[in-house]
């Protein structure tokens, strides 16, 4: 799939993924507006040899930026938009094959508008680690990952404007053929070699900025269901005040009998962020039940008639979901189910404290108080919620 030179897409929002292909972007896509639109490109490493590239051009520019100057900050108004590119593979086998090149002269504009005082937009970058101690973006045409001699070729050739994140999510995929349990351990010990490295591979990507971060994708598939037997506690999960993005991506069903934790030190906790100054930033998760497994968009789902009564999310009663400033993407081929007092949110971090005597005639618990930057729910169903 090609976006020739010369060539613009406009629309608020803009997706566009090829399951077994390449994607190049050569000409312009515009989300621009009021507020900032989304934009995303997927690529994946299908059944065909030398596909899952996603290669923007040097003459090619993506907008989603914002045009409204807003005097104060009010809520999401004005801000700048979101970009997301994205490669991958059928299998974890291939997945080193897939590439994400950014080639210099290429832009990506996620500005707010000049003078508002609303926050430029978002930028994620999900590629596959290669080993231990790369991940696969380049700035170079041929995709290798080396600098070529005496210059800094392999360095994000694209230019981002106005963007208050930049994340490069660094994924690994573990697959199972059937039913799958999650198991944190290897997960975290991977995570952890692979983060001890963030310094270096930072370094190759031209990365200096503040606003750039690199951070651990984990994706869990299986060809049968996924279930959380015990509660997973992702606070303790940071790397250099880092946190990352789980993945859970099932053929099957998804069946949630315990506690998904981030944004709080514990699951029963009730303070969000514990006054915490390291874990600021806080987990995301993608919850997949009935995925398609040829699908780019790692939220894609197979086809109700394929999924013949599968595809299912459930969600045990008195058990939660929750992260604080991550965001959650929940999607389901069939139904999205949740027991009595379940529960599924973004808490955002800790605010400033409302003193107890303004607070105290509607609610009567001490040093309450607003939290702020609640990452974004999505819930999709092909069948009910």
């Amino acid at each position: 799939m090609t976006l020739s030179n010369g060539t613009t897409l406009k629309a608020h929002e803009v997706k566009l993924a090829t399951d077994d292909g390449n994607l190049t972007v050569a000409g312009t896509i515009d989300a621009s507006g009021a507020k900032g639109g989304s934009i995303e490109l997927w690529a994946n490493r299908g059944a065909t040899a030398n596909t899952g590239w996603l290669t923007l051009a040097g003459t090619s520019q993506l907008n989603a930026n914002a045009t409204e100057a807003m005097a104060k900050a009010s809520g999401t108004r004005g801000e700048g938009g979101s970009v997301t590119l994205g490669v991958a593979a059928s299998s974890a086998a291939q997945a080193e094959e897939a590439r994400l090149q950014m080639l210099a002269g290429s832009g990506i504009d996620v500005s707010a508008a000049a003078g508002s005082a609303a926050s430029g937009g978002k930028v994620l970058l999900r590629a596959p680690r290669i080993g231990t101690n790369e991940i696969a973006i380049t700035g170079n045409a041929d995709g290798t990952l080396a600098h070529q001699p005496g210059t800094t070729s392999a360095r994000i050739g694209t230019t981002i404007t106005g963007a208050s994140s930049v994340v490069a999510e660094a994924v690994r995929i573990y697959e199972t053929a059937g039913d799958q349990m999650v198991n944190p351990a290897a997960w975290q010990g991977d995570a952890t070699t692979f983060m001890g490295n963030a310094a270096t591979i930072e370094n190759r990507l031209g990365w200096t900025d503040a606003a750039y971060h690199l951070r651990p994708g984990i994706e869990a598939r299986a060809t049968g269901n996924i279930t959380l037997g015990s509660d997973l506690n992702l606070w303790t999960w940071r790397y250099a005040g880092e946190p990352g993005t789980l993945t859970l991506r099932a053929g099957g069903n998804v069946i949630l009998d315990a506690n998904l934790n981030d944004g709080f030190a514990t699951t029963a906790s009730t303070t969000v962020g514990s006054s915490s100054t390291s874990n600021i930033d806080s987990w995301s998760y993608r919850i997949v039940a009935g995925g398609d497994p040829s699908g780019a968009d790692p939220l894609a789902l197979a086809a109700t008639g394929v999924l013949a009564g599968k595809g299912n999310l459930t969600l045990a009663a008195n058990k939660l979901v929750r992260t604080g400033t991550g965001s959650i993407d929940i999607a389901a081929g069939g139904n999205i189910t949740a027991g009595a007092n379940a529960v599924v949110y973004t808490a955002g971090t800790a605010g400033a404290t409302i003193p107890t005597a303004e607070f105290a005639t509607i609610h009567t618990s001490n040093n309450p108080s607003f939290p702020t930057r609640g990452g974004d729910l999505n819930l999709v169903a092909q069948g009910d919620i």
